[in-house]
């Protein structure tokens, strides 16, 4: 059996409400709250004693838009706040993004949608050390659903 010698401590808690503002448009929004504490026993050979492992955002904050505009067409927005990465080996900073969705009903079973992701900012790090991480672009997708 492989160990690598940390234990951990985890807690937090999740809070969501959903309002219906009118019976075409309701809102959604959550906040979450994790915390982790690691540590590393005398004998571990973890070689960043945990650094990795506990590099996670205290705070995570959503909010959702949905819209059913007339009979065939929903829009949805979201947005999100996730917290600064601790790791001082490999920082992240916090951010926050917006999504939007579009789509159109074409018939029972047919859907087509546009979606536009991280449409506020050109670029945002998620992880990863500054010198080598990828960043998280813009990006535009359509999709077509059908159920049979």
């Amino acid at each position: 059996m492989l160990k690598n010698g940390l234990e951990a401590t985890t807690y937090g808690s999740r809070a969501a409400v959903t309002v219906h503002l009118a019976p075409w448009w309701k809102m959604k929004t959550s906040h979450m709250y994790f915390r982790k504490t690691i540590t590393a026993k005398s004998w571990s050979n973890d070689a960043n004693k945990g650094l990795g492992e506990g590099n996670d955002p205290k705070h995570r904050i959503f909010v959702q838009s949905i819209m059913d505009i007339g009979e065939d067409w929903e829009i949805d927005l979201w947005a999100r706040y996730i917290d600064a990465l601790p790791n001082a080996n490999a920082p992240v900073p916090a951010y926050t993004a917006v999504d939007a969705r579009i789509e159109k009903k074409i018939t029972d079973n047919i859907t087509v949608a546009l979606l536009l992701l991280n449409i506020t900012e050109p670029w945002h790090p998620e992880f990863g050390s500054p010198l080598t991480r990828y960043q998280i672009g813009r990006e535009v997708f359509g999709k077509l659903t059908v159920s049979l």
